[in-house]
């Protein structure tokens, strides 16, 4: 992202009577805090925190109890989300959800520990995020703007959408480290939109927790200075219900599905991620394999663009792919390389780099990782 002198100078004018300080007590380490999650605990949590702070009981819900439709749809309306208590039920909607920011910093490597994430400390981490989101989403929601954004920062996120990413790059540029600039940026958007903001990722996450057969989250990092679109997609079976939306309006937007670049500030770096969600169609006998091509906008090393798939069956071994070879589609892609999915693979070209690795390969409900890489070439 570009930042002239002028809205520098705007920005720091508006935030001279922002707390700047904070709330910077230290944190649980990052990889301890998520080594401890249990994800069936974390579950249980979030859904009886649903009920007694939202008053929506999502498993009465997903159960088609008609009761609890009128709640989904009053919650939805409020947090301006673009899907209907229909859509969450019908699983026919794309949703698009927004980039969210995740940053290295004194307080951690976090784009660095979670790209090294392995087996079940995939699951443990996609929940730990979601659970942790939950938190923040009612903490923005009562005001309290400092705690919220330290909630999320103890899952390595620094930003929910872009208009927070942005203005988190304008604090960097004014010489706060990244906790502060999170912060600060999060007083300057208002605790209603940044817990809007995070409701969408909460609703949705929910609903990814709760989807039992054959369906995958993958979370998906873009470390790199490119935006990275999202050109192609295809499903041999199942259905591809989310992905990332690159969100410059308050809430949603008719901008493409991509995850935007990253940002080096000095030693501090910023990466965006987003998520792709798949599932088995209703009633259907097999799970869901899906496939997606990715392109990189401008100078990139990545020249054939980049491939991702994944492959959760009703009955054999889940598995994921990665690819840096030229195809004429993800169609092809998949059908000439999803016999060779494992449980995490890597291919490198010079620098360019892409990973992709799954929880497991047992179960319906699985998580994936992926991280597409080059140096650095916008700052």
């Amino acid at each position: 992202m570009k930042y002239s002198k002028n809205e520098l100078e705007e920005y720091q004018k508006r935030i001279e009577g922002f707390d700047k300080e904070g709330t910077l007590d230290m944190l649980e380490n990052f990889n301890d805090f998520v080594a401890n999650t249990n994800p069936e605990k974390e579950l249980e949590r979030i859904l009886k925190h649903e009920k007694d702070v939202k008053g929506i009981d999502w498993l009465k819900f997903y159960d088609k109890d008609l009761a609890e439709k009128p709640k989904v749809a009053s919650y939805l309306n409020k947090i301006g989300a673009s899907f209907t208590a229909d859509d969450l039920l019908g699983k026919t909607k794309l949703y698009n959800l927004p980039n969210y920011g995740i940053s290295n910093s004194s307080d951690g490597n976090f784009i660095d520990d979670v790209q090294n994430y392995r087996g079940d400390q995939i699951k443990k981490y996609t929940t730990k995020m979601i659970s942790q989101l939950q938190i923040a989403q009612n903490t923005f929601d009562v005001g309290d703007v400092i705690s919220g954004t330290n909630t999320i920062f103890q899952v390595g996120i620094v930003s929910v959408g872009i208009k927070w990413a942005y203005d988190f790059g304008r604090g960097m540029i004014i010489g706060f480290g990244p906790r502060r600039a999170a912060i600060v940026a999060a007083q300057e958007l208002g605790g209603a939109f940044c817990g809007n903001m995070i409701g969408l990722l909460v609703t949705y996450g929910i609903k990814a927790l709760l989807d039992k057969d054959a369906q995958m989250l993958a979370v998906v990092v873009n470390r790199t200075g490119n935006e990275m679109n999202f050109t192609n997609s295809y499903a041999a079976n199942g259905k591809v219900i989310s992905l990332p939306k690159v969100s410059t309006g308050d809430i949603d937007s008719d901008n493409k599905n991509a995850i935007s670049a990253g940002e080096k500030f000095d030693d501090i770096e910023l990466v965006q991620a987003g998520w792709i969600n798949a599932s088995k169609r209703d009633s259907a006998l097999v799970g869901v394999k899906a496939a997606f091509k990715i392109e990189l906008v401008g100078d990139t090393l990545f020249k054939n663009g980049a491939y991702l798939g994944f492959s959760v069956p009703y009955s054999g071994s889940n598995s994921c792919g990665c690819s840096l070879k030229q195809f004429k589609s993800s169609k092809e892609y998949l059908s000439q390389s999803s016999k060779n999915y494992s449980l995490g693979q890597e291919e490198n070209n010079g620098s360019a780099h892409i990973q992709a690795n799954i929880n497991s390969k047992g179960g319906g409900q699985v998580a994936m990782i992926a991280v597409i890489q080059e140096p650095f070439n916008n700052n």
